[in-house]
């Protein structure tokens, strides 16, 4: 009997559907069999429907994905995909139906590869395949090569002779791998895409640090949702190149609305030099300024804020925002997207002024 299932692939999508082939990080595939079927679901639609036609594989060696090596692998063939325009957007009664069965952070369940009920991924696909004009064929020549090796039932083993799975994972570590170890919830590269999908929602343009801007998270290419190049900002060069290694920048009407430093390291103290600079160098400047690090180290976050070469300027200024509460407020603006101002930042930042967060 086959399985159902609902997976992310973010940027990836059209790799995935050239290809044929869907990759995870970790080892979350292990369960899937040929005739298990997929949708593919992309930027809050749904943009596919797929068949898997081959066992799961380890192959750490091909590239395939130009962000990442998803090593754990398996033949997913594409039976019905939609065009850009023409998706099916997960809203109202369709995010009702996956918050039943994925609970309230679905969005989280979806982007590990969860499994939902059959009925659900009938009523899906009954979706998908009623928009108009819609043809349920692959997409290229290779695809419908390994369809067709499917319908003899050939298995289709990969040439590098891959290693056979022998780990797996659980539920509940698969969504661990979606919301990160602890490690990995702490890191640097998973905060600044969750500021950047946040400054998206609220209408801004975003700016990732210019060193970063080859990084991406969970196949999402930072470049990608980011502006190529700073606007005339109307700063010297000092000021200029300082605001440009800013971990993230949130701009309306080419100009900054928001700057953010993110902190996960023990010392607590890179971010905070950048800001202090960019104080020096604009005394008046009027951009908001956060440091976003885990919640147990907001104490050494005011504490060296409080210093006195912080203390009269910076701290006056700068803000705290808790990673988690970072999280589940991106969670939970998804359906208000294009109706929230850049003020929601400020809700969830707290004083880092020692005679605000005496009671905290």
């Amino acid at each position: 009997m086959p399985n159902y299932y609902i997976v992310a692939p973010g940027s990836n999508l059209d790799i995935c559907l050239q290809r044929c082939i869907y990759g995870q990080k970790q080892n979350l595939i292990s369960k899937w069999t040929q005739g298990d079927r997929v949708i593919y679901y992309v930027e809050r639609e749904f943009a596919a429907l797929a068949t898997v036609v081959g066992e799961p594989f380890f192959d750490n060696q091909t590239r395939v994905w130009p962000d990442d090596i998803y090593p754990y692998r398996i033949k997913v063939v594409p039976d019905v995909v939609l065009p850009r325009g023409r998706r099916i957007r997960a809203d109202h009664e369709i995010r009702t139906r996956l918050q039943e069965a994925l609970g309230k952070f679905w969005m989280l369940h979806i982007r590990s590869a969860r499994r939902i009920p059959e009925a659900l991924f009938r009523h899906f696909q009954a979706l998908i395949e009623s928009v108009p004009g819609v043809v349920a064929e692959p997409v290229s020549k290779e695809a419908l090569a390994v369809q067709r090796e499917a319908l003899k039932q050939v298995s289709k083993r990969p040439q590098t002779k891959p290693k056979p799975i022998t780990k797996t994972i659980s539920e509940e570590e698969g969504l661990e791998e979606l919301i990160g170890s602890h490690e990995e919830t702490q890191s640097h590269d998973r905060t600044q895409w969750y500021l950047l999908k946040l400054g998206r929602m609220l209408g801004c343009d975003v700016w990732v640090a210019k060193n970063d801007q080859n990084k991406s998270y969970k196949g999402e290419k930072f470049a990608d949702i980011c502006l190529k190049r700073l606007p005339n900002l109307g700063f010297d060069a000092d000021t200029t190149k300082i605001i440009e290694h800013i971990d993230v920048l949130w701009l309306k009407s080419n100009v900054v609305q928001c700057a953010f430093e993110i902190e996960h390291t023990t010392v607590v103290y890179s971010g905070l030099l950048r800001l202090a600079d960019l104080l020096t160098s604009q005394p008046n400047i009027k951009i908001k300024l956060f440091i976003v690090a885990p919640q147990d180290r907001k104490s050494k976050v005011i504490q060296q804020l409080n210093r006195p070469m912080f203390r009269d300027h910076l701290c006056e200024v700068c803000k705290f925002i808790a990673y988690d509460k970072l999280e589940r407020t991106l969670a939970q603006i998804e359906d208000w997207a294009g109706y929230l101002q850049v003020g929601l930042v400020e809700k969830i930042a707290e004083s880092c002024k020692i005679r605000d967060t005496l009671h905290d």
